[in-house]
């Protein structure tokens, strides 16, 4: 009975609809890793990782119209 309250608590904080999308995406990100032997993070929405979102709002504050970024990592590539 415990799962059945945190599953209910869970949709009344996301909503039936934004239940099922997260469910959606997330089935179609482990069929990319399956695929392409990813590992979990590089296929996780922004949204997931905090520090990336407060990074872009940090850059997004204080980069004026034609500053440049360059990110130096091994993405993918691993």
């Amino acid at each position: 009975m415990k799962k059945i309250g945190i599953l209910k608590n869970k949709i009344d904080e996301l909503g039936v609809l934004n239940i099922f999308v997260g469910y959606k995406n997330y089935l179609y990100y482990k069929c990319l890793m399956r695929k392409y032997k990813f590992d979990q993070w590089h296929l996780s929405p922004l949204e997931w990782r905090r520090y990336a979102i407060e990074l872009v709002d940090y850059l997004k504050n204080r980069l004026k119209s034609g500053d440049s970024v360059v990110e130096i990592g091994c993405g993918l590539g691993g």
